[in-house]
């Protein structure tokens, strides 16, 4: 990552271990941590190694702009929007055809985005063919 970034190694670390003292951050990961056990998918570790390594390349990154497809419950979204803030900067776009089935019931896509967050997200409903073509296109 250090490479790709052009950061050290000791930073991308400290981006890392920024997570595990913003409580606020944990805490609202705690506190969901029962309904996403209970999911029993693969793709729903809160603290797995592919968010952590999304957060500290765009803390090192600092993009401007994101556009991500699939949103589900929302894990990446929640760790891409927190690096933004930590950055200072920058909006995430989210692509999401709506498929229930990887929600809990009742949830709706993206659930576990803290409210504080969602300042920097645009949530687009629809197919990625059919949305991000003209989505990039208006983003240039």
């Amino acid at each position: 990552m250090a490479d790709i970034t052009g950061v050290s190694w000791k930073q991308i670390r400290e981006f890392v271990d920024e997570l595990f003292g913003d409580e606020q951050f944990l805490g609202h990961l705690q506190k969901y941590e029962r309904d996403f056990h209970l999911l029993k998918m693969a793709s729903t570790k809160l603290f797995a190694k592919k968010v952590l390594v999304q957060y500290a390349v765009l803390r090192a990154l600092a993009p401007n702009l994101m556009v991500e497809t699939g949103i589900a419950n929302g894990v990446s979204s929640f760790y891409v929007l927190g690096a933004l803030r930590r950055n200072g900067k920058g909006c995430l776009y989210s692509i999401e055809v709506n498929n229930p089935s990887y929600l809990p019931p009742g949830r709706e896509p993206g659930w576990l985005v803290a409210r504080d967050l969602r300042d920097r997200w645009r949530v687009i409903i629809g197919s990625s063919e059919s949305v991000l073509p003209n989505l990039l296109r208006e983003l240039k």
